[in-house]
C-alpha cells in the first residue's frame, strides 16, 4: 500500500502591519485507501423446495416467511406467513430451524407434503411440492 503525497499550504493570518512572506509548501503523506473490488453476490444451487425459513420471534414456531421466484414453493402460492404444522409425517414443533430445512431439502425430483396454518386466511393447508434444483444468490463477503 503506498502512499501519495498532496502538497498543503498553511497561511497565519496574525492582522498585523508586517508583511509575511508566503509560506513554504509541506508535503503530508496520507495513504491510499486499497482498492474494494466489484462484490456482487454469487450464486449458488440447493436442491428443495424454494422457501424462506425462519422462526416466529413470538412463538418459536418455524415459518414459511417467503419464496424464492420461479420456485415449487412461488408456484404453489406459499408467498405470505405459513407456520410448518409437518413435513412429511414428521411434525415440525421443536425442530431447530436446520432441522427444518434440511427436512425441506432433498434429492432432486423427490416430493415432500407439507402440513401448514396460512396465518393470513386463518385455515389449515396440505400441499405436496417436488423438490428441484434453485439458484439462490449468497451475499457478498463483508469487507474487513
Amino acid at each position: 500500500m503506498g502512499a501519495r503525497l498532496i502538497p498543503v499550504s498553511i497561511t497565519v493570518n496574525t492582522n498585523a502591519a508586517p508583511v509575511i512572506p508566503p509560506p513554504t509548501p509541506i508535503e503530508v503523506a496520507v495513504p491510499e485507501e486499497p482498492a474494494i473490488p466489484n462484490v456482487r453476490p454469487t450464486p449458488r444451487e440447493i436442491v428443495g423446495i424454494g422457501a424462506v425459513i425462519s422462526k416466529s420471534g413470538e412463538t418459536g414456531e418455524n415459518m414459511i416467511t417467503g419464496v424464492v421466484p420461479n420456485s415449487p414453493a412461488a408456484a404453489a402460492g406459499l408467498g405470505g406467513k405459513f407456520i410448518i404444522r409437518k413435513i412429511d409425517d414428521t411434525l415440525a414443533e421443536g425442530m431447530s430451524l436446520r432441522e427444518c430445512v434440511d427436512a425441506l431439502r432433498g434429492v432432486e425430483g423427490t416430493k415432500v407434503r407439507l402440513e401448514l396454518f396460512d396465518v393470513e386466511a386463518g385455515e389449515a393447508r396440505t400441499i405436496e411440492l417436488t423438490r428441484r434444483k434453485i439458484q439462490v444468490q449468497r451475499p457478498p463477503p463483508s469487507p474487513l
